[in-house]
């Protein structure tokens, strides 16, 4: 979510008349290339933090037998 709205931002960056900025081009166009590279850095942790923690968490917690008693007993206590 957080590198999709970077991606927006960079998006929104483009101005199609460049001298309107006139001599903070450059500075510019460095926050421009800035924000594609953190929203890409973002974008790509988020990706392995699913795929090498999120997930085999998910499968140990749902092999677990141990771990559906417990969710068993968390629903019965939301029934309540």
């Amino acid at each position: 979510m957080y590198a999709k709205s970077l991606v927006k931002l960079s998006k929104k960056l483009f101005i199609t008349e460049k001298s309107t900025f006139g001599i903070m081009q450059p500075l510019w166009n460095k926050l421009s290339d800035e924000i594609i590279e953190v929203s890409t850095i973002h974008a790509t942790l988020a990706h392995r933090i699913t795929e090498d923690v999120e997930k085999p968490l998910r499968s140990v917690l749902w092999a677990d037998s141990n771990m559906s008693n417990i969710k068993n007993v968390s629903l019965r206590c939301n029934a309540m």
